[in-house]
């Protein structure tokens, strides 16, 4: 090798060496002289050489671990850098810090992630702007993690139950689920499947699937391997055991009595009982025993009467079921009685029902009144459960007072408050109603409805009438008050009266009521004195046999000339056929004696035809029919 140096400029000459060995040891040394010759050249121009080190140049860590890097130069720097693997200089904050303290820089970072990974720069720049760096290569694999495992872990009987087990690793870790020690998806059962999100699922959960799963994780690369038990539980909602639906009780006896309520469920579940949607805490009142699985209502009242709910509770949800509690008691009082029509000698009350029948129908009500004055209480009954009394005999112009109670099985109710009112003065009566009809011949039937009578009894009735067609007098008639008719006698066939009727007390009469009606025409006397005897059923009758009778003439005529009709025909049957004539005027003489003996026989005692006018009649027959046979 030459060395020539000419300008500054050195010149190496590589001459041929006799061996392979010899030729290294020549490139090794040239090597190092061009080395120093540069950093002669670097010291001769003033500049200075800076050397860049890490302590570091390849690091491992998983995540979550700290990890820190020295970075080392060598010259005169006047900034030390870092640059994360985006190529942006770090600067210092929670998680990934920057220090320097001379010639060394260091880079820190905390808990590291897996956006960590990748090539860190240190840069030194001198105070001409020259740089020189270093790398650093970090690597950061995650190890198995069970994040948020929660166990126990519960789910609701019968529904698909998902048993969470969140397990990260890198590489991504190998899952298995064993339940006493046996691979679950082993098991020949389907309702058992891993998920792709690696949690457990078990199918139509059921409580013989409680128990402890263990979930395990793999990372075969580096022989890494870990679990966690979880305990599996299964709810089962809370179901009530049959329980009396009803309880009877009676009111203010000092009676207390005991509703139950019992429920399975797992977990165990929790009794409440409700009333009129709020719950029925311990008192004076209500006695709670056995975890609330009985309650016990003290000195039974009429208000106790009405729904008791009892819930029971688990983590599975509820249920509820009622039980009634029929408090039987006298009903309590009606209300607002008020008279709603007044007059001298009755009075009409109104109430209305109480708001409670005490748990048995009522019967009635029972009212009763008197005299403000007197103190003997008189008692009407309604009429089944109306609500509506009329109070009756009532003295004129004279205060009552009057209270009413509801009765039922159990007994009469408290009375209502007592309503007092006064009738009303005695006066003239009011005009009776009227309404009539013929009566028998010449009379007319006039019927009177009292009206008020003013609180003094009707003393009799005057009447007045007269023809309407005829400008007649006036005819007047005086009748009992008591009395409901009166008939008008003597009057005129086909003939219009007009009648005033006015009622009469002893303090007046009262206003005319006015009435009118036409007499029927004269009837039929031959009609009447035939069948005026008679009724209808007899008419009837008499129209039944006189038809009967034309049918029998007719057939014995029949029978007589024709030698047919029914009469024939069973005259044939019982006798027998007869020829010739003599037979014939024999059959007819028998016939003829047979049908005037029956004709004689009498109807009700009357004889219906004479023999001589039925011998006459059949004789000229006979004749005609001899005479025609002759001709013929």
């Amino acid at each position: 090798m030459q060395h020539t140096g000419t300008g500054g400029k050195l010149t190496y000459t590589l001459a041929q060496s006799p061996s392979l060995g010899t030729l290294s040891l020549h490139l090794l040394l040239i090597m190092k002289v061009s080395y120093f010759y540069l950093l002669g050249l670097l010291v001769s121009s003033g500049q200075a050489l800076m050397q860049v080190t890490i302590s570091l140049s390849k690091v491992e860590i998983s995540v979550g671990q700290s990890k820190y890097f020295t970075c080392t130069v060598i010259g005169e720097a006047d900034n030390i850098d870092w640059f994360n693997p985006q190529g942006e200089k770090i600067i210092s904050g929670q998680r990934v810090v920057v220090q320097r303290e001379g010639i060394r820089s260091w880079l820190t970072i905390y808990k590291a992630n897996v956006d960590d990974a990748g090539i860190y720069r240190c840069q030194a720049t001198d105070s001409k702007g020259h740089a020189q760096e270093a790398t650093v290569v970090l690597e950061i694999y995650q190890k198995l993690t069970f994040e948020d495992v929660p166990s126990p872990q519960e789910f609701k009987r019968g529904e698909n139950a998902e048993v969470l087990c969140l397990v990260s690793s890198s590489p991504a870790p190998m899952v298995r689920w064993l339940n006493n020690r046996e691979d679950v998806t082993d098991i020949d059962d389907r309702r058992f499947a891993m998920l792709p999100n690696n949690n457990l699922q078990i199918k139509n959960i059921s409580k013989r699937d409680e128990g402890i799963y263990r979930c395990e994780g793999r990372v075969e690369v580096r022989g890494e391997i870990d679990f966690r038990d979880i305990s599996v539980i299964v709810n089962v909602p809370p179901e009530i055991l049959a329980q009396q639906r009803s309880f009877n009780a009676t009111a203010d006896r000092l009676e207390d009595i005991t509703l139950f309520c019992r429920a399975t469920g797992s977990p165990k579940p929790y009794i409440t009982w409700h009333r009129n949607g709020k719950l029925v805490e311990e008192n004076e009142k209500y006695d709670l025993r056995e975890d609330n699985t009985e309650l016990t209502v003290k000195n039974i009242i009429s208000t106790d009467s009405g729904l008791y709910v009892c819930r029971a509770t688990n983590k599975a949800g509820f249920t509820e079921k009622q039980s009634f509690l029929q408090v039987f008691d006298v009903p309590s009082s009606p209300y607002g009685l008020r008279v709603i029509e007044l007059s001298q000698t009755y009075a009409k009350v109104f109430f209305n029902k109480p708001d409670s029948h005490g748990g048995v129908p009522i019967h009635h009500y029972q009212m009763d009144f008197k005299e403000v004055s007197s103190e003997i209480w008189k008692v009407v009954r309604s009429h089944g459960t109306q609500t509506i009394i009329v109070l009756g005999n009532l003295d004129a112009n004279t205060t009552y007072e009057v209270k009413v109670a509801a009765v039922n099985g159990k007994g009469k109710g408290e009375y209502s408050k007592t309503e007092i009112f006064q009738t009303l003065p005695v006066r003239e009566p009011s005009p009776p109603s009227i309404h009539g009809q013929p009566g028998g011949g010449k009379s007319f039937k006039l019927s009177i409805t009292k009206q008020d009578d003013g609180g003094a009894p009707i003393l009799n009735y005057v009447v007045k009438y007269r023809s309407k067609d005829k400008e007649d007098q006036w005819l007047e008639k005086k009748f009992l008050g008591n009395k409901d008719y009166i008939i008008l006698d003597h009057l005129q066939w086909n003939v219009g009266y007009e009648v005033h009727i006015i009622a009469t007390n002893r303090l007046g009469h009262s206003e005319p009521t006015v009435f009118e009606f036409l007499m029927p025409p004269k009837p039929n006397i031959i009609a009447d004195t035939l069948f005026s005897g008679l009724g209808v059923g007899a008419v009837i009758g008499l129209a039944v046999a006189a038809l009967l009778l034309v049918l029998v003439v007719t057939d014995v005529s029949c029978f007589f000339i024709r030698q047919c009709g029914l009469l024939m025909c069973i005259t044939r049957r019982i006798c027998g056929k007869k020829s010739g004539s003599s037979g014939k005027s024999k059959e007819l003489e028998e016939g003829k004696a047979a049908y005037l003996k029956l004709l004689l026989k009498e109807e009700n005692g009357k004889e219906a035809l004479s023999a001589e006018a039925i011998e006459i009649k059949i004789s000229n027959d006979i004749i005609q029919t001899t005479e025609s046979d002759s001709k013929a």
